[in-house]
């Protein structure tokens, strides 16, 4: 009888240990996968990246899913402390990356020069970059967005605007009018630019802009930009300068002039001003009707019942016997009840 004796396979030379960072989630647990983002444009290679993980810890690991690939790199993506990136989107040539964060941010990221070795190198030519992208403008005292990728290089952040009071739960690129959907936990689907300007929110009564199914949007010169009613009470500057197509006092000129006289010319707060809610105006009777409403009770108005006491009581003894029958104390019974 043959005896086979197990050989030892090796593996191939280019097989290399990937050493992974070590993170943990809260209480020391391991950490949650939000959102996994295949990059199709990018081939199928050992050190391209083409797979992105977002991680509970708000980190976004990058991936090779090749047959001999693994970890790559990963970045930090948060905006603040304990959030992460819950949805995530890429436009169909994986320039741009789109996140939306649990906190209610829309984070655009150039990843053309990330984890991609081979591939088309772009040149990041800072004035082209900033008349596309308001964000980039110069700030005095940069905003917390800066201030979290202050100690990374690449993935470069392109536009960081709060779109949402509640977490995005999805994304949606359109490549050919570069328009921007998102939907949030607040059960609302809002427009945006890329450059991050608002469009328009789903269901609103407000009018649209005209938007063309082949051609990029483009704000219109002689209108102001829109700015939703809830994101004007809680947004911050940085928020708002990107909204407001990066028109600062301290960077525009004449704007400080021009908003000064617009403040001199404001007229008093009327209670429409009070009530302008997220749809353009208030809606003082509602749509449905009254139909859900309990009807309305009595309050302090007790209705009085007088019970009549002297009628015929059948006690155990008389259960045999037939009781007295009185026409007109039964009436009055009848008549004080319904009283």
């Amino acid at each position: 009888m043959d005896h086979f004796v197990e050989a030892e396979v090796k593996p191939p030379r280019y097989w290399k240990p990937v050493h992974m960072p070590r993170s943990t989630g809260a209480a020391g647990r391991p950490p949650r996968v939000h959102q996994l983002l295949f990059l199709r444009s990018r081939p199928v290679s050992r050190g391209v990246g083409s797979l992105l993980v977002s991680l509970s810890t708000g980190y976004v690991q990058v991936w090779s899913h090749h047959a001999v690939g693994g970890y790559l790199s990963q970045f930090l993506a948060v905006h603040t402390v304990n959030d992460y990136v819950v949805s995530m989107e890429a436009d169909p040539e994986c320039r741009y990356l789109f996140t939306g964060h649990a906190v209610g941010y829309i984070k655009i990221w150039l990843m053309s020069n990330f984890c991609y070795p081979g591939g088309p190198v772009t040149t990041l030519f800072m004035p082209a970059l900033r008349k596309q992208f308001p964000f980039l403008f110069r700030d005095r005292i940069p905003g917390r967005a800066k201030r979290a990728v202050r100690a990374q290089d690449l993935p470069m952040l392109l536009s960081s605007v709060r779109g949402h009071l509640q977490p995005v739960t999805f994304l949606q690129y359109c490549p050919e009018n570069k328009i921007l959907f998102s939907s949030s936990s607040d059960r609302s689907v809002r427009l945006w630019s890329l450059s991050g300007e608002y469009i328009a929110t789903l269901g609103t009564m407000l009018p649209w802009p005209q938007l063309f199914a082949d051609q990029e949007w483009e704000p219109p010169s002689d209108q102001p930009p829109r700015i939703p009613a809830d994101l004007k009470r809680q947004s911050s500057s940085t928020t708002l300068k990107v909204l407001n197509r990066g028109l600062v006092e301290w960077l525009t000129p004449g704007l400080a002039e021009r908003s000064k006289q617009a403040r001199q010319c404001l007229r008093p707060v009327t209670a429409e001003d009070l009530f302008p809610g997220t749809y353009g105006m208030r809606l003082y009777k509602p749509i449905m009707g009254h139909c859900y409403e309990l009807p309305s009770k009595a309050i302090g108005r007790t209705p009085r019942v007088t019970l009549a006491t002297d009628l015929d009581k059948v006690t155990a003894g008389d259960s045999g016997a037939e009781p007295h029958q009185d026409n007109g104390r039964a009436g009055h019974a009848e008549e004080a009840f319904h009283a």
